[in-house]
């Protein structure tokens, strides 16, 4: 019996000229009736661009862990099957540490200078990976872009299956979708946006009160209000929606009316969410954890007015404040 191996390759559907911070990226793997896709073969392979200005270091807001390399780049990833038994197989928030925690206790400098690692930009010590980042340019004043080749495998299923080959008979055609981190960015006329918008959005509170509601938002676009009797069960009803509906955490806005708690900011990252808001107020060990796993967290959101006690750095303040503020009668009874 005869075998050979075919290489594929696989644009990113509605292919961009760029990608920044969030982006999808989706990839279609299908390799044909009577094939099979080989263990450990598949790469995800690409151009990385690193901008800064004046003399501070490229690699600024993007922070590239030398044990990982270019693998920081991803912030989650999600395999689905199209074939008979299909759906979601994998779906992995915070891609970037799992890797770290999984990989990085069996580096040593000699495996980081292999060319696996060297593609993948990994490197023997974090001053080695920003020299990558800074093009040996730091003194510079001028604009400074470095380019970087780079090619990984991912850690996924696909790479890490149990035996040597899976068969397109059942795995149909495969979806490999990736989110790229970092820097999400929250525009205060976003909250300003949403504040008013879930507000005067008709619900049972309105109608009832004694409810809570937690609204799952994309920029400032609420895309599903679940409302419940507990905070936490409304938040279980939202991840329930997300997985029904096969959405991703990363780039939305958790808003809730319960107070932000440890436990609140647990779910949260668990559902991998980097933004969590509430117009009620914090606790000290709520706001102690979402620092601990990145959290950008946000408080007190009322009208034109909020406090964020943790991951201050994605705010942008870009609203126009001369407008009316929140009016009285949109108010829930907490914020009177």
């Amino acid at each position: 019996m005869n075998s050979s191996i075919v290489f594929h390759s696989a644009d990113p559907e509605a292919i961009q000229s760029g990608y920044t911070a969030f982006d999808n990226c989706d990839f279609v793997i299908n390799v044909g009736e009577g094939r099979s896709l080989v263990r450990n073969s598949v790469r995800l392979v690409g151009d990385l661009q690193i901008n800064s200005t004046g003399t501070t270091r490229t690699l600024g807001e993007i922070y590239m862990d030398y044990r990982i390399g270019a693998h920081a780049m991803l912030d989650s990833l999600q395999v689905t099957f199209g074939g008979p038994g299909g759906g979601v197989k994998q779906n992995t928030q915070n891609y970037a540490r799992w890797v770290s925690m999984t990989t990085a206790a069996e580096q040593s400098q000699a495996d980081m200078l292999n060319a696996s690692n060297q593609v993948e930009l990994r490197a023997p010590n974090q001053l080695s990976v920003e020299r990558y980042a800074d093009g040996e340019s730091s003194g510079s004043t001028q604009n400074i872009i470095s380019n970087l080749d780079f090619a990984l495998k991912p850690n996924c299923i696909l790479n890490k299956m149990v035996g040597d080959h899976l068969p397109f008979e059942k795995s149909g055609e495969i979806r490999l979708t990736i989110n790229l981190a970092k820097n999400t960015q929250i525009r205060t006329s976003w909250l300003y946006q949403l504040s008013r918008i879930i507000n005067t959005t008709p619900s049972i509170y309105q109608k009832a009160g004694a409810i809570h509601g937690c609204v799952l938002c994309h920029q400032a676009q609420p895309l599903v209000y679940m409302e419940d009797v507990g905070r936490h069960n409304a938040v279980d009803k939202v991840a329930g929606w997300m997985r029904a509906s096969q959405t991703l955490g990363a780039n939305k806005i958790l808003y809730t009316t319960g107070r932000l708690t440890s436990e609140m900011v647990i779910k949260c990252a668990l559902m991998g969410i980097p933004v969590l808001a509430s117009r009620s107020g914090f606790t000290a060990w709520g706001v102690e954890l979402a620092g601990q796993v990145g959290l950008t967290l946000i408080g007190r959101m009322r009208g034109q007015r909020f406090q964020c006690l943790a991951g201050q750095e994605r705010l942008v303040y870009d609203a126009d404040l001369s407008g009316e503020d929140e009016g009285r009668k949109h108010r829930r009874k907490s914020a009177q």
